[in-house]
């Protein structure tokens, strides 16, 4: 088990304004609260197209967002492995991010990353392995990836302000590019295998996040299969359910006492020429009781940027309608245009 300590938040609860008004969710953006902060993204990858817009100029990727860099943890989805490895798996787009970009995580809090997902093995198993090793090198937390099955599919867990926040990640139904016993790889995402291990997890932590790499690209709307294992992970002891993938935000349903978020879209997604979209940071609240907000940002030009009123209502609008459908909607409160 992989246990992390951290210091005091900087960070306290604002709310979300009142409907008709500004539909946008605030920053968490002082120090005096006793809960723990967690700022959670879809897909990152910090090659390509990032490479050049960005080069070596990376204190301007978070300068206009300090309440990212100001949480307690930042958690990513890692799109890629680290390393200067330079014989690619056989596919249409192999990833890979080179160490010096280690300084960029470092500056934006990134703390946390989920390894577990379809491009984490573009380099084989020497880039698993690279990427383990520059990330301890740093002090940087991953879930969904080891030396071993057993250690891909081993928590990480923080101990912040008294509570304990326990995290798993996990890819790929079919078992793609999984750990055995004797080789590194994923965390696969069997179910019995994650309902398993988030019961075990339970008992051990105060709140616990489950992450995973699911559903098909460019659909708005999660399969059947995806709602029925993120509901099972809320009933088996999971708090918070956090997807991605699809490149495109999904809806976010509440379940029981449990939220889940069914893709976080892309963050900073250097694999593709789109230079300006709008996307959300998924910020939870863990003290007493867990609260959950999206926080609307636009990417421009792999820069991490704030929106005005408009159009942080519009990312919100488009979520409340792609969670129109669920029995319990994340937006139970509002509905579309802050209507009742």
């Amino acid at each position: 088990m992989k246990t992390v300590l951290s210091i005091v938040s900087l960070l306290i609860i604002s709310g979300f304004t009142a409907p008709g008004s500004d539909r946008r969710f605030i920053p968490l953006t002082s120090s005096d609260t006793d809960a723990v902060v967690v700022n959670f993204t879809g897909d990152c990858v910090f090659t390509n197209h990032f490479e050049t817009f960005v080069g070596d100029d990376v204190e301007s990727v978070f300068a206009d967002v300090p309440w990212f860099i100001r949480a307690d943890i930042n958690m990513i989805n890692l799109e890629h492995p680290i390393t200067k490895y330079g014989e690619a798996e056989e596919k249409e787009f192999p990833f890979k991010m080179h160490p010096r970009y280690l300084t960029l995580l470092q500056k934006g809090n990134i703390n946390l990353v989920n390894a577990a997902n379809n491009h984490i093995y573009d380099y084989g198993v020497a880039g698993i392995d690279d990427t383990m090793e520059y990330l301890d090198s740093v002090n940087i937390a991953y879930v969904g990836i080891g030396k071993s099955l057993q250690e891909a599919r081993e928590p990480v867990i923080f101990i912040i302000k008294g509570k304990r926040l326990g995290f798993l990640g996990y890819f790929g139904g079919a078992g793609q590019f999984a750990a055995t016993d004797t080789s590194a790889g994923l965390a696969p995402r069997f179910h019995l295998l994650i309902l398993s291990d988030i019961r075990k997890l339970r008992s051990k932590v105060d709140y616990l996040i489950a992450s995973f790499h699911w559903g098909i690209e460019n659909e708005h709307y999660p399969e059947e299969w995806q709602m029925k294992l993120g509901r099972a992970s809320i009933d088996a002891g999971a708090d918070l359910v956090v997807g991605h993938h699809p490149h495109v935000l999904q809806g976010i349903e509440r379940y029981k006492n449990g939220v889940i978020a069914y893709s976080l879209g892309n963050f900073i997604f250097g694999g593709h020429r789109r230079p300006v979209y709008d996307t959300i940071v998924l910020q939870a609240l863990f003290g007493e009781t867990m609260e959950v907000r999206p926080l609307p940002v636009r990417i421009d030009r792999w820069r991490v940027t704030e929106l005005n009123q408009n159009l942080a209502g519009t990312v919100i609008d488009s979520l409340h309608v792609y969670s129109h459908d669920f029995q319990n909607c994340f937006f139970y409160e509002y509905c579309l245009h802050g209507e009742k």
